[in-house]
């Protein structure tokens, strides 16, 4: 994945920043459930006595995305990783999928914790609500490692300077798609990894592993690892509204936005990124 292959090297950057030295913990490897604002959410953490980095996701993912770069960070440092609402084995909610909703869950999961100032590392999903953790809740994040394009949709930091008009109409046409959308079911567990693969030329226990931790019963003996109507629909229309300048302006805490040529593509693109990180760098 390709996350994977641009977060590896962010362990040399977290450790570049870490000003003491660190005893690993023998302690195992705890899964539970935390309660937060009317929903559970399910987490793993790997024990240390280091500095914290709480991992979250990206959408329709889970928090065993993470399973193949754990190994760089666990002997230093303190590991939690969060399933987000409405992922993995946390509350499927029907609603709360705003970023700053979801924050909130994820400031309830570090307070129930009792954690210091941690290291956000968000992919896609996940980094729009480490980037709303860190502007609403700068006293509880140390810094921001974010992997994806974050520019807003419409207004005067989108790329074509979009009107309100027009994200409403772009909003009905998103939600209209998506109520025709018909959710894929199979009958167990060992049939999704195998319909999985037969489309998938990569096989590896490392990815098994984020379906299976994914699966759950949509109705009675039928299986899914899809996001419902509901979440994707949520998800959607919320993300299509985000003014991310609204958020970078906040920022205060170290901050890199990571991203590809997919995420980034063409010199208009990258300006737009580039434009509101510099809103991060003049708050800062």
């Amino acid at each position: 994945m390709r996350v994977i292959q641009k977060l590896i090297y962010v362990c040399v950057l977290l450790a570049s920043v870490s000003s003491y030295s660190i005893e690993a913990n023998s302690t195992e490897i705890k899964n539970f459930s935390v309660q937060v604002n009317q929903i559970e959410l399910q987490v793993k953490v790997y024990p240390n006595n280091g500095e914290t980095i709480v991992f979250l996701h990206s959408f329709g993912n889970n928090l065993r995305m993470w399973d193949a770069i754990i190994p760089y960070f666990k002997d230093r440092y303190h590991i939690v990783l969060v399933d987000l609402r409405g992922h993995g084995k946390s509350t499927k909610a029907k609603s709360g999928y705003h970023i700053d909703e979801m924050a909130k869950d994820v400031l309830g999961v570090m307070q129930h914790l009792k954690l210091e100032p941690s290291h956000i590392i968000g992919s896609s999903m996940g980094a729009m609500v480490g980037l709303s953790l860190g502007a609403n809740y700068p006293e509880s994040v140390r810094s921001l490692i974010l992997e994806s394009d974050m520019i807003s949709n419409y207004g005067a930091f989108s790329l074509n300077n979009r009107s309100d008009d027009e994200y409403e109409a772009d909003k009905k046409a998103t939600l209209t798609g998506i109520g025709y959308r018909v959710v894929k079911t199979f009958p167990s567990v060992d049939v999704i990894v195998e319909h999985t693969w037969s489309k998938d030329e990569v096989r590896n226990s490392a990815m098994e592993a984020v379906i299976r931790h994914g699966v759950y019963e949509i109705s009675e003996g039928q299986y899914t690892t899809e996001p419902s109507n509901t979440l994707l629909g949520a998800f959607v229309s919320n993300t299509l509204k985000y003014r991310y300048e609204d958020y970078f302006s906040k920022i205060t805490n170290p901050l890199i936005v990571l991203g590809g040529e997919k995420d980034f593509p063409g010199k208009k693109v990258k300006f737009a990124q580039k434009k509101l990180i510099n809103l991060a760098e003049q708050g800062g």
